[in-house]
């Protein structure tokens, strides 16, 4: 204490100390800018992901639907399963839209919009909209995603990797803190002081894992229209006499039909309930 007063700070030192201050400042400032700007461009790419999603998803409601007007009987059991996953994606994906914006105006005001989001930065918005006592909209659409899985796993039941890709992919639980050891809930993980460029770009990977996740579910029932076909690569006709006889002179008659098979599977042939393994032979 006594060395500080014996030797006061110059204003040279004075104005070098606060200028240290300022710029200490101004890199803090920058470095959360280029943070901001990195949320940015995922938050563009995310979009162009969704886009793409959307695309490819409208190509396979349209496959499913001529599909349709060709055997309805057949698919029409897989296409009211696949019109309820795209209900209900469509449903979850507007909810989080809703969000979004929700989020951005709390943070801009009434007229701000998704496509320009000035207050960036903003560490309140994102918790009072999601967190707050009164609004809680964090649990709110924890339990429609939560939801939203539950009906895609009932429409893959059997299909473990897709269930498996599932559970991961749309997982609610709770996430551990920076720390290693500190459990927070989904909800406070994601929206707690978060800004809001980050929250929008967490939300939008949301879409667009639901956007995925639709497309896949719905290929997926597409696929159990045909599940129980026969593969066929070879087409030629076959001739069945109806005797194993030809006497000179007589008729001879036979069924001339078009037969079907797959050159690439060998399939399984069993006599009393035994397999048969040779490969040549006559079967009676």
């Amino acid at each position: 204490m006594g060395g500080a007063t014996n030797c006061p700070e110059t204003p040279r030192q004075k104005m070098i100390g606060m200028m240290y201050i300022v710029l200490t400042a101004m890199l803090a400032l920058n470095v959360a800018a280029d943070i901001l700007n990195g949320f940015t461009m995922v938050e563009e790419s995310l979009r162009v992901n969704i886009q793409g999603s959307e695309s490819r998803n409208k190509t396979l409601y349209l496959k499913f639907e001529d599909l349709n007007g060709q055997n309805p009987a057949k698919v029409g059991e897989w296409l009211d399963k696949a019109n309820l996953v795209k209900k209900e994606s469509d449903a979850l994906y507007n909810q989080i839209q809703d969000l979004k914006l929700q989020i951005v105006q709390t943070a801009d005001g009434p007229e701000g919009t998704l496509d320009h989001i000035e207050a960036r930065d903003n560490l309140d918005a994102a918790g009072r909209v999601c967190l707050d006592e009164g609004l809680g909209q964090g649990k709110v659409i924890k339990a429609a995603i939560e939801k939203y899985r539950d009906i895609l796993l009932t429409m893959v039941p059997s299909d473990t990797a897709k269930v498996s890709l599932l559970k991961r992919t749309i997982d609610m639980g709770d996430v551990v803190g920076h720390d290693g050891v500190t459990v927070l809930p989904w909800e406070i993980a994601t929206f707690e002081m978060m800004p809001v460029a980050a929250a929008i770009t967490m939300l939008s990977k949301i879409q667009a894992d639901v956007r995925n996740m639709e497309g896949d579910v719905v290929n997926h029932l597409k696929s159990m229209v045909d599940a129980d076909d026969f593969r066929v690569n070879k087409i030629e006709a076959v001739v069945i006499p109806n005797s194993k006889y030809v006497i000179r002179g007589a008729k001879y008659t036979a069924q001339i039909v078009l037969a079907a098979s797959d050159s690439t599977q060998k399939p399984e042939v069993f006599i009393g309930g035994n397999p048969e393994t040779g490969t040549g032979g006559t079967l009676v």
